[in-house]
């Protein structure tokens, strides 16, 4: 009897403790009507912005250029007289132009001293430029930011630190349409910020991260590769295949910033090394140069500002029209002013591979891998004429024997 009342009332607390009940929750009526309101409002604000976006990109959606009538032009690449050079490639979404100019030089300069033609790879500068980028970055306790573009002198930094490959050893893992360089820096860019943000200053662990998130994205660049049936490392196959000597060459500037005959900055956000390589000349000596360089068979790369009304993507040439400035009162004051009000810019690196000359005009056949370049009936290629890159051309790099003095 005593064991079936102390079962009644463990039933008794069982049932106890499973009266609770679940019911909808409440939803106050007057909460929800305003809330409703709010939302309302909201999305009839956010309609009306919607609507004046839209109409101000249709109203914006439009590009000047300036006409190419009257103007003669070389019609196709064949009216240039052409150096050796592989064909373009276009960059895809990367800020590697300066890569693509500076790798595109030393396979030209490969085939012309040597008579070797070989593919170099892209994605192995790049790999080291971000990792040198990304030390700089910690050294300087995050003074500097990573940038994705560069200079081509970055190309010639990298290649005597830590050598070159073959594309066909490290290709850099590009999507079926092309190279995306995007998520790799967003994912460095918050690596870094992480540590600045921590103060979590500690370079051999940093460093550590900083390659695994290359390796992740790009891949992890091999240690020995074989070309030709032999064994070669980076450094190896820089130093006996290519044989390729930076300081043959001198980089050029020409402003007033600073003085004529010596070398400075390259005083651009790109030129992130900061070294002061950059021969400084006066504008005609800088232009002579370049023309004396091509002329000799050499390409030239060059960089500077592609955001101009005379950038005509669709016929793929490039020149300063009259609305700009007259061709005669193009001088190193006009250059100046412009690089001084910001609408010269550091936008784009090329390599210029021919040359011609059309009623004295000079007239210019630029390897570019920008995707504007395939728009035209030569992709792949612009032809600047020779005001063009007097004006709006900021860099370009020579071998030193052909500067003008």
């Amino acid at each position: 009897m005593k064991k079936f009342i102390t079962l009644l009332c463990i039933c008794g607390l069982v049932f106890a403790e499973s009266d609770l009940i679940f019911k909808e929750k409440y939803v106050d009526p007057v909460h929800a009507a305003i809330r409703d309101i709010r939302h309302e409002k909201i999305a009839n604000a956010n309609a009306k912005t919607e609507a004046i976006l839209s109409d101000s990109y249709q109203r914006d959606n439009r590009s000047m250029y300036a006409s190419i009538e009257g103007i003669d032009f070389p019609l196709n690449n064949d009216d240039f007289t052409s150096y050796f050079h592989f064909p373009p490639k276009h960059q895809g979404l990367t800020s590697s132009c300066w890569a693509h100019a500076g790798i595109s030089f030393i396979e030209s300069e490969t085939a012309r001293n040597f008579d070797k033609k070989i593919k170099l790879s892209l994605m192995f500068i790049v790999y080291y430029d971000y990792l040198d980028k990304a030390e700089y970055f910690i050294k300087t306790r995050g003074a500097a930011s990573l940038r994705g573009g560069s200079q081509v002198s970055s190309v010639f930094n990298v290649a005597e630190k830590y050598g070159l490959m073959p594309e066909k050893n490290y290709s850099g893992n590009p999507t079926e349409m092309g190279d995306d360089l995007g998520p790799m820096h967003d994912e460095l860019e918050a690596y870094l910020d992480f540590i600045k943000a921590n103060d979590f200053w500690d370079e051999s662990t940093n460093l550590k991260t900083v390659r695994a998130i290359l390796d992740k994205h790009l891949g992890k660049i091999p240690d020995v590769f074989t070309y030709q049936s032999k064994k070669y490392t980076p450094d190896s196959f820089y130093k006996k295949v290519l044989k390729f000597k930076p300081k043959k060459y001198t980089p050029l500037q020409s402003t007033l910033s600073f003085t004529f005959g010596e070398k400075h900055e390259f005083p651009f956000p790109d030129h992130w090394s900061k070294g002061k390589d950059f021969l400084n000349l006066p504008l005609e000596n800088f232009y002579k140069s370049i023309v004396n360089t091509i002329k000799a068979g050499i390409t030239v790369p060059i960089a500077g500002d592609i955001s101009e009304a005379g950038y005509n993507r669709y016929t793929g040439i490039a020149f300063i029209p009259k609305a700009d400035i007259a061709l005669e009162d193009i001088d190193q004051d006009s250059r100046e002013y412009r690089i001084y009000n910001g609408t010269t810019g550091d936008d784009h690196a090329l390599l210029i591979v021919a040359y011609t000359e059309i009623n004295g005009v000079d007239w210019f056949l630029i390897k570019d891998s920008a995707r504007m370049a395939w728009q035209s009936t030569h992709p792949g290629y612009y032809y600047y004429r020779g005001d063009y890159i007097k004006l709006k051309m900021l860099n370009a790099i020579v071998p030193t024997q052909l500067i003008e003095k």
